[in-house]
């Protein structure tokens, strides 16, 4: 057999995902355990999200995708001790983080695979510990709507979230990039602004991307082309039922990606 031919068969196919089919299959019966042992809050661990952070494929999901679990922030402290326990005892390898008004699920055991995956971007106590960190050191990876985050912070919830490095750093570049275009003073007329707003929304057509471009062009002379590309060329990913925010430069790699991850849920589904 030739020697290429050895390397290829040796290839992980799933190195850069935050799960396995094996992973998918024992964490996800966790919350099918769960259901069982809590048949009377059963209709918590419902829904699209949910089966997705099941399975790791998205590591961590929280706010608008997971309405049918905020109840929980209306519980007594002793209910919420007695749900949790008997949460902890079915799903080990699962976390159910409050926080303020909010909560969240997240899959210790993909986050931790995250984590292992991309060393340099966590701090090295992470690896050691990795679930102790995600619990005890919430503010370093989570990005909350009350505070401004850096970008670092930005890119380790986006892999916490699901999403490959590569497009989690074009996306902070992204989003650096959209703060100075949107703190032009150049850039105040209405129909730019409006255009702006297509922009973050990822609502711009082509010939609006063009006049955007030329725009771009005048009133930041400080971006270079590359950098006005980024901005103009982003586009909406959708995948796994969901608008994919933390994607959208690179469609070849975008759709190879999300291919994958729903070939576990078929997997798993099947």
């Amino acid at each position: 057999m030739a020697e290429n031919t050895v390397e290829r068969l040796h290839i992980d196919p799933y190195k850069d995902l935050p799960t396995t089919p094996v992973m998918a299959k024992e964490t996800h019966g966790q919350l099918a355990a769960v259901r069982q042992a809590l048949p009377q809050y059963a209709h918590f661990f419902n829904g699209d999200a949910i089966e997705h952070c099941g399975m790791g494929l998205l590591p961590e999901v929280g706010g608008t995708t997971l309405l049918a679990l905020q109840p929980v922030l209306g519980f007594t402290p002793n209910e919420w001790s007695v749900f949790n326990a008997v949460f902890k005892q079915h799903a080990p390898d699962f976390e159910i983080i409050r926080y303020g008004k909010r909560v969240l699920l997240l899959n210790l055991r993909a986050a931790e695979r995250v984590i292992l995956q991309n060393p340099a971007t966590f701090p090295k106590v992470a690896a050691q510990n990795p679930r102790q960190w995600l619990i005890g050191n919430f503010n370093e990876w989570h990005i909350s709507g009350d505070r401004d985050q850096d970008s670092t912070v930005e890119i380790r919830y986006g892999l916490i979230s699901g999403f490959p490095k590569w497009s989690v750093e074009g996306f902070s570049r992204y989003q650096r990039l959209l703060k100075i275009v949107v703190a032009s003073p150049n850039f105040q007329d209405m129909q730019e602004r409006e255009l702006l707003q297509k922009l973050q929304a990822g609502d711009l057509t082509q010939s609006e991307n063009i006049a955007l471009l030329l725009r771009l062009n005048l009133v930041t002379p400080s971006l270079s082309s590359e950098e006005r590309n980024l901005l103009i060329k982003k586009h909406d990913v959708r995948g796994l039922k969901d608008s994919l925010r933390y994607m959208g430069f690179d469609r070849n790699k975008d759709e190879n990606y999300i291919q994958r991850l729903q070939q576990i849920a078929t997997l798993i589904n099947s």
